[in-house]
Protein backbone atom coordinates (compact mmCIF):
# COMPACT_ATOMS: atom_id res chain seq x y z
CA UNK A 1 0.00 0.00 0.00
CA UNK A 2 3.10 2.07 0.69
CA UNK A 3 4.09 1.91 -2.60
CA UNK A 4 1.46 2.56 -4.08
CA UNK A 5 0.82 5.84 -2.76
CA UNK A 6 4.97 6.62 -3.39
CA UNK A 7 4.00 5.81 -6.85
CA UNK A 8 0.82 7.74 -7.20
CA UNK A 9 2.73 10.65 -5.58
CA UNK A 10 5.13 10.64 -7.87
CA UNK A 11 2.73 10.41 -11.18
CA UNK A 12 1.14 13.73 -9.31
CA UNK A 13 4.28 15.21 -9.38
CA UNK A 14 5.35 14.77 -13.33
CA UNK A 15 2.03 15.94 -14.18
CA UNK A 16 1.93 19.23 -12.13
CA UNK A 17 5.99 19.76 -13.42
CA UNK A 18 4.38 19.26 -16.66
CA UNK A 19 1.66 21.76 -16.99
CA UNK A 20 3.06 24.48 -15.40
CA UNK A 21 4.15 26.66 -18.12
CA UNK A 22 7.50 28.80 -18.10
CA UNK A 23 7.11 32.57 -17.98
CA UNK A 24 8.99 34.08 -21.49
CA UNK A 25 11.13 36.47 -19.27
CA UNK A 26 12.71 37.31 -22.20
CA UNK A 27 9.35 38.67 -24.25
CA UNK A 28 8.89 41.00 -20.64
CA UNK A 29 12.23 41.92 -20.66
CA UNK A 30 12.24 43.35 -23.74
CA UNK A 31 9.16 45.28 -23.53
CA UNK A 32 7.88 48.19 -21.36
CA UNK A 33 4.79 48.07 -19.18
CA UNK A 34 1.99 50.26 -17.99
CA UNK A 35 -0.17 49.63 -15.07
CA UNK A 36 -3.73 49.31 -15.70
CA UNK A 37 -5.30 48.15 -12.54
CA UNK A 38 -5.27 46.45 -9.14
CA UNK A 39 -1.78 45.86 -7.22
CA UNK A 40 1.02 47.65 -8.37
CA UNK A 41 4.26 46.59 -8.24
CA UNK A 42 6.21 49.93 -7.93
CA UNK A 43 5.68 53.25 -7.17
CA UNK A 44 5.66 54.56 -10.75
CA UNK A 45 2.86 53.62 -14.08
CA UNK A 46 5.87 51.78 -15.76
CA UNK A 47 8.03 48.96 -15.90
CA UNK A 48 10.70 49.33 -18.01
CA UNK A 49 13.67 46.38 -17.33
CA UNK A 50 15.89 47.31 -20.03
CA UNK A 51 15.71 51.17 -19.22
CA UNK A 52 15.95 51.12 -15.09
CA UNK A 53 17.73 49.63 -12.46
CA UNK A 54 14.61 49.33 -10.20
CA UNK A 55 13.08 46.43 -12.01
CA UNK A 56 14.51 42.82 -12.16
CA UNK A 57 13.11 39.56 -13.28
CA UNK A 58 14.35 36.30 -11.62
CA UNK A 59 12.43 33.55 -13.03
CA UNK A 60 8.60 34.63 -12.88
CA UNK A 61 9.24 36.65 -9.87
CA UNK A 62 9.05 40.35 -10.66
CA UNK A 63 11.77 43.21 -7.60
CA UNK A 64 11.76 46.43 -7.51
CA UNK A 65 14.45 47.95 -5.76
CA UNK A 66 15.69 44.39 -5.15
CA UNK A 67 12.68 43.08 -3.43
CA UNK A 68 10.53 40.81 -4.52
CA UNK A 69 6.91 42.38 -5.09
CA UNK A 70 4.58 40.14 -7.55
CA UNK A 71 4.79 36.81 -9.39
CA UNK A 72 4.11 36.68 -12.77
CA UNK A 73 0.88 34.53 -13.25
CA UNK A 74 -0.47 35.04 -16.53
CA UNK A 75 1.72 36.27 -20.02
CA UNK A 76 -0.64 36.84 -23.13
CA UNK A 77 0.93 37.75 -25.98
CA UNK A 78 -1.50 38.34 -28.63
CA UNK A 79 -3.25 41.48 -26.63
CA UNK A 80 0.09 42.50 -24.99
CA UNK A 81 -0.87 41.39 -21.50
CA UNK A 82 1.06 40.52 -18.22
CA UNK A 83 -1.23 39.68 -14.65
CA UNK A 84 1.13 39.58 -11.35
CA UNK A 85 0.12 38.33 -8.10
CA UNK A 86 1.74 40.09 -5.00
CA UNK A 87 3.98 37.84 -3.28
CA UNK A 88 1.48 37.45 -0.21
CA UNK A 89 -1.06 36.16 -3.08
CA UNK A 90 -3.44 38.98 -1.88
CA UNK A 91 -3.51 41.21 -4.75
CA UNK A 92 -3.24 41.04 -8.30
CA UNK A 93 -2.98 43.65 -10.75
CA UNK A 94 -2.55 44.07 -14.76
CA UNK A 95 -0.14 45.38 -16.59
CA UNK A 96 -0.09 46.10 -20.94
CA UNK A 97 3.12 46.41 -23.28
CA UNK A 98 3.18 49.64 -24.38
CA UNK A 99 3.27 47.92 -27.91
CA UNK A 100 -0.61 47.64 -27.66
CA UNK A 101 -0.99 51.90 -27.75
CA UNK A 102 1.02 52.07 -30.92
CA UNK A 103 -1.18 49.12 -33.00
Amino acid sequence: MKDIKTIFSVILLLLFSMCRKEIDTGFIKSNQWIYQEGFKIGEGSYINFKKSTLFKINHDTILYKDVPRAVVIKLNKNVNEMVVRSMDGSEEGTYTNTDEFRK
